[in-house]
């Protein structure tokens, strides 16, 4: 299946041409006269129209072509690899998936497979605490991990050297992997 060719630029000939009658004013403030007659709006026509030619030979452009020009410019492309995505599990008892089980998720009702590379061991875990060592401080971070819905940086956005991240699960989250450790 291949990828859907973006159209990467949808403007008609009267978007370019209303476009640049737009910045007229900014750019030739004395410029006062915006009817057809005048040679500056012939002008403007002209390149809309040169424009839209344009535009419309680039989103001609396919993917042999694309891969012409790269081996013109020394670009060879890679060999497809698979894709590697992170994956959260969870659930109320311990439990082992061996390397190579698929699994799916639903999305938009239609279901997405995965194969896992690795043994994995999934644990009934509570994350309870977030302490953050920051160098100035020792901080309890565990409300602001509780928002789900926002990007959490338990160091801010500019961590230093020498900081130290401290989780506390609770009690019953002691877990040995399937060779005892």
């Amino acid at each position: 299946m291949t990828l859907p060719k973006p159209n990467l630029d949808d403007r008609s000939f009267t978007q370019l041409v209303d476009e640049a009658k737009k910045l007229i004013p900014r750019y030739a403030p004395q410029w006062t006269d915006h009817n057809f007659s005048d040679p500056g709006i012939t002008f403007i026509d002209l390149f809309a129209w040169l424009t839209e030619i344009t535009l419309y030979r680039i989103n001609l452009i396919t993917d042999s072509h694309r891969l012409k020009y790269l081996k013109l410019l020394g670009i060879m492309p890679r060999p497809a690899i698979p894709a590697k995505v992170d994956l959260t599990f969870e659930s109320g008892e311990k439990k082992y998936l061996e390397k190579g089980r698929k699994v799916y998720t639903e999305v938009s009702g239609k279901r997405v497979y995965y194969e896992l590379d690795e043994e994995i061991t999934i644990a009934p875990v509570k994350l309870e605490k977030v302490i953050v060592d920051e160098l100035t401080g020792v901080f309890d971070r565990s409300l602001s991990n509780e928002q789900l819905d926002l990007f959490y940086a338990p160091f801010g956005l500019n961590a230093k050297k020498g900081c130290t991240l401290f989780l506390g699960f609770n009690k019953n989250s002691q877990v040995q992997d399937r060779r005892g450790k």
